[in-house]
């Protein structure tokens, strides 16, 4: 009689443990210049430095990774290691990287520290456009996500290679199969458990993705 064996994924992240959970079948055991902002106590910032260095990150950034499809701004959730491109236009014309604190804030020098944990991108965007037009009047602002932050990822259990891998935050759990090099002749792509860091199990079916 054919007993179940459980694959587990574990995620780590800065904030803990989460785990996946990818239940198997076996035959065996159960197992420019500087700009002074408007405030009281703020600091200069040198554009034109930014403007100098921002051909040498900003598109590297954008070529590294590459996408089935857009990135959903109204589904994407921002977290600790997005990095963001904030532009601004009118009185100004200039751009600068700003990136998620492990805290969950975007750092806008001499403007404002904007919280956008547990925010879309959409979201985020808003909060950081209207500090920034409160420090920059009669100004246009944009903001966009150039680079997805990434977590490590432990496959164990009935794959070919457990072990740790690194996935963005986009990524599915097909995808950290295949970085182990696929599920191994014992395993049930049928039964597949994510376990998240709240507790919480979702149940996913692979093979529903191949029909």
């Amino acid at each position: 009689m054919k007993s179940r064996l459980f694959l587990i994924l574990v995620f780590l992240s800065s904030f803990g443990l989460a785990q996946v959970t990818l239940p198997e079948t076996n035959e065996g055991d159960e197992s420019s210049s500087k700009i002074q902002l408007p405030s009281s106590n703020v600091f200069d910032i040198d554009l034109r430095n930014m403007s100098r260095s921002r051909d040498r990150i900003i598109q590297p950034q954008l070529l590294e990774q590459a996408y089935e499809s857009a990135i959903d701004s109204s589904q994407y959730m921002l977290g600790p290691g997005d990095q963001l491109l904030v532009k601004i236009w009118g009185v100004l014309d200039e751009q600068f990287l700003t990136g998620v604190t492990p805290e969950g804030y975007v750092i806008i020098p001499g403007v404002d520290e904007v919280l956008v944990s547990e925010k879309t991108l959409s979201e985020g965007a808003i909060l950081i456009e209207a500090a920034m037009g409160r420090a920059f009047r009669n100004s246009q602002f944009s903001v966009r996500l150039v680079k997805m932050r990434k977590f490590r990822v432990s496959v164990v259990g009935e794959v070919e290679f457990p072990g740790s891998y690194f996935l963005r935050s986009v990524d599915r759990v097909i995808d950290a199969l295949q970085l182990a090099n696929g599920l191994s002749s014992w395993a049930d792509d049928t039964r597949i458990q994510v376990r998240h860091l709240s507790g919480k199990v979702d149940t996913v079916n692979l093979s529903e993705f191949f029909l």
